[in-house]
């Protein structure tokens, strides 16, 4: 037997399947760098309004990022796949901010994004 991949409309209702446990509104800031006249770096955040899922981080990752979340809790945001999402993203949810440390996603079934954060504030 061979593994066949989805096809557009399996793709659909598995994008449809998991946009349905997202069920939380938070805001996705997308970073641009500004360098000021001394050499200084700011960041503005153009945002975009989406849903999400949070959940503590794993302990697998923790080996991913050791050196980031050695001593604080780490955070684990579920995006839909379409999201613009980066390093240095931040994404609120309600009164908490957490800040981007790494994405995961599989091109081959693009159903969701995964960003693994530290809360921020």
């Amino acid at each position: 037997m061979t593994a066949t991949l989805m096809d557009a409309v399996d793709l659909t209702a598995a994008i449809a399947d998991v946009a349905a446990l997202l069920t939380t509104s938070c805001t996705v800031g997308t970073p641009t760098e500004n360098i000021g006249a001394a050499g200084g770096r700011a960041y503005t955040y153009s945002a975009t309004s989406t849903t999400c899922r949070v959940s503590q981080a794993s302990n697998a990752d923790r080996l991913l990022f050791p050196e980031r979340l050695a001593n604080v809790v780490g955070w684990s945001v579920i995006l839909p796949y379409a999201t613009t999402v980066d390093v240095k993203s931040r994404i609120t949810v309600g009164s908490a901010v957490y800040e981007v440390i790494g994405v995961e996603y599989n091109p081959t079934w693009p159903m969701l994004k995964r960003a693994i954060c530290v809360e921020v504030r």
